[in-house]
């Protein structure tokens, strides 16, 4: 989120025990920090979208132009955005958003005969496809994301390929409403691989993969080359061959790390305030007692009962389920690819640069692998998303590499 207004203090009025006191802080009237590009709401239309985002997004002043996702906004935070407004008869798509981020553009939007899409591959208009960045006349690459498979958390990563790549994110199924999340990697890679060829019907194909969303690419590259499609590279971001694990000594007992990384995540990024102390530790000692199969349980009866209704709780419940089935399907890669493999690995990452190095059995063609800053998460956020750019730029575009 991009600050409206900075305040500057000769220093932070601190209590007795160091922190900053917040009560100390000078009150700030709402009118001395609207900029001079606030535009209020001109007409019925813009007014009601105004009051919905104010109400989701817990703010008193929003301008026409502001950006949804600039304020705060994210994923979780769309659908009850769209339920809201669907009430108040305005019919509004997820994509429709994401495209469309400010009320002005909405409004906009709102007012175009839907004529105008009649020409836009079905997959593009999928609630399942979402374009990253800007349209431009440069090569596509696909995306696919790590768990629990959302596209909008690479944004970022799509602006900073804008000079590159069309960059098209496609979510794994399980996520919207009504739907079951695909219990194999060959079933997920069939529908993405649909999808892929109705954007771009001929290669050569690129792929980018991040954590699961790499074991997924490339089982999406092995049917694409078994229909004898050519697919040029498949960058690989921090995503190790084998499975890491938190491991119980004392019990000898194993749980997936990933799944309480997914849980950190999601929990931050959601802003889940029933579960901001100690929940970590306790769900790892429900987990390391429990039996592997039933680990899935344990955590979806866990959120269940703490998470409250307000927080979004039904998304939510159906992200971590369709993280787990993730997790169950328990895919490793084999065979091999005619794709280049590019290996971009997190500095801070905990596995070690063997399990990485792995992924170069799997490939006919050449294997490279680099490290970039940040760790599993932050890596494809801000400056670390913009070095990601500038290392595949290098190795893809740098005929003297």
């Amino acid at each position: 989120m991009i600050p409206r207004l900075w305040v500057d203090l000769p220093e932070l009025p601190l209590t007795k025990n160091g922190k900053v006191d917040k009560k100390a802080l000078p009150d700030i009237e709402m009118a001395s920090w609207v900029s001079d590009n606030f535009v209020a709401p001109r007409n019925i239309l813009e007014k009601k979208i105004a009051e919905v985002w104010k109400e989701i997004l817990q703010t008193d002043l929003i301008s026409i132009y502001d950006n949804f996702f600039h304020l705060g906004g994210h994923s979780l935070l769309v659908f009850p955005v769209i339920n809201k407004l669907r009430k108040l008869g305005i019919n509004l798509s997820f994509k429709e958003l994401f495209l469309n981020p400010s009320i002005e553009k909405l409004s906009v939007n709102q007012s175009i005969n839907n004529e105008k899409n009649k020409d836009i591959p079905s997959a593009y208009l999928d609630l399942h496809v979402h374009h990253l960045n800007k349209e431009s006349k440069n090569d596509i690459v696909f995306l696919i994301p790590g768990s629990p498979g959302l596209t909008d958390a690479y944004r970022e990563l799509g602006d900073a390929l804008d000079d590159l790549f069309q960059v098209y994110g496609l979510q794994w199924i399980g996520l919207q409403r009504g739907e079951t999340p695909l219990s194999t990697m060959e079933e997920n890679a069939k529908w993405c691989k649909k999808w892929i060829q109705e954007i771009q019907p001929g290669g050569p194909y690129k792929l980018i993969g991040h954590s699961v969303g790499a074991h997924l690419a490339y089982e999406i590259i092995k049917q694409l080359e078994q229909d004898g499609q050519t697919v040029e590279v498949l960058i690989i971001l921090d995503a190790s061959i084998n499975t890491a694990y938190v491991r119980n000594e004392k019990e000898g007992t194993t749980i997936d790390e990933r799944l309480i990384l997914l849980s950190e995540s999601l929990i931050s990024t959601y802003r889940l305030p029933s579960l901001q102390s100690g929940w970590q530790k306790e769900l790892i000692n429900r987990l390391i007692r429990t039996e592997e199969d039933n680990k899935g349980t344990v955590v979806m009866e866990y959120l269940h009962a703490h998470i409250k209704e307000d927080e979004n709780k039904e998304f939510i419940l159906r992200a971590f389920n369709t993280t787990i089935i993730q997790f169950l399907i328990k895919y490793t890669p084999s065979g091999f690819i005619g794709s280049n493999i590019l290996v971009i690995k997190s500095e801070k990452g905990t596995s070690p640069d063997i399990d990485f190095i792995e992924w170069k059995k799997h490939t006919k063609s050449t294997f490279k692998m680099v490290h970039s800053p940040g760790d599993h998460m932050s890596m494809i956020y801000n400056y670390n998303a913009l070095q990601i750019a500038l290392i595949i730029k290098e190795h893809l575009f740098n005929k003297n590499n």
